[in-house]
């Protein structure tokens, strides 16, 4: 039998028509990986060492990386887990006059799912051969199996003649924190990692992916905030004109979940190599 089978049955009653439409898959193993943050910092601060830490089981190899979420603008760092394709029974259609079934038809033969090349119909009179219309399908399925599998596999050049030398290599990593491709678990399933954060105030994604040697693998993603608990704002204006007065308006917030008490001093430069001079005014 198939991976999927769909029962239908056309039946009249007291008068009036029927449908049930019942479909049976068949249980199969998944590749899902069991995977998870046991502790996670979801607030840090800029330039202090911080850890993750899995949960998961033994055997695994993990990939893992934080980066800035505002590299996600241009396009999404996701990385897409393996999964068994899914088997699902063809529709079948009815009708009151003379019972039909027709639609398409898919076989699973090796890697590739074919099309039937025709319709199969079944009529409420007579007899219909219908193992020679299964075979026939058969036979076209296998052609379109062979014919895609030489468009696929096709090899044009060899990875030897492949010029690498005009390829650009990254070479700017500030807006990432960390990168470690060959973290493995251990003998209780933890996978263990430690980085440090930089000076750039951001909100930063901690992104897993893991599997073991059978292909079980996931992914799991988590945002962390760098953040420093008391910041100053300023409204500056951009240019200054001989004459003109400035007023200086300073906003202290608080992004902890404590109250802080504190002095604030506010100081006045003439430039802004300021370092080794003195302010011109302060408060």
């Amino acid at each position: 039998y198939p991976d999927a089978v769909r029962l239908v049955v056309f039946y009249f009653r007291d008068g009036s028509r029927c449908l049930f439409d019942q479909e049976f898959r068949r249980e199969r193993e998944t590749l899902d990986l069991p995977l998870a943050f046991s502790s996670f910092t979801d607030k840090a601060l800029p330039g202090a060492e911080y850890s993750l830490n899995l949960k998961s089981i033994l055997g695994v190899e993990a990939v893992v990386t934080v980066f800035d979420k505002s590299s996600e603008v241009i396009l999404a760092n996701n990385w897409p887990v393996v999964s068994l394709t899914d088997f699902g029974a063809d529709d079948v259609f009815v009708s009151s006059s003379v019972g039909g079934v027709r639609g398409q038809m898919l076989y699973y033969v090796g890697s590739l799912a074919g099309k039937s090349l025709k319709d199969i119909k079944v009529r409420g009179f007579g007899r219909n051969h219908a193992s020679a219309r299964v075979a026939e399908i058969e036979d076209g399925v296998l052609c379109e199996e062979a014919a895609a599998s030489n468009s696929m596999y096709k090899l044009d050049e060899s990875a030897d003649d492949v010029d690498v030398s005009d390829s650009d290599i990254r070479s700017d990593f500030s807006s990432t924190l960390a990168f470690e491709p060959f973290l493995r678990s251990d003998a209780d399933g933890n996978i263990f990692m430690k980085f440090r954060t930089s000076d750039r105030l951001s909100t930063f994604v901690a992104q897993v992916w893991a599997h073991t040697p059978d292909m079980l693998n996931a992914c799991v993603r988590k945002e962390m905030v760098v953040t420093v608990p008391v910041k100053v704002s300023v409204a500056e204006p951009k240019y200054l004109y001989k004459g003109d007065k400035f007023v200086l308006h300073a906003t202290v917030s608080n992004s902890s979940d404590k109250d802080v008490t504190g002095v604030t001093a506010l100081q006045a430069y003439s430039s802004k190599d300021y370092k080794g001079t003195k302010p011109f005014a302060s408060s």
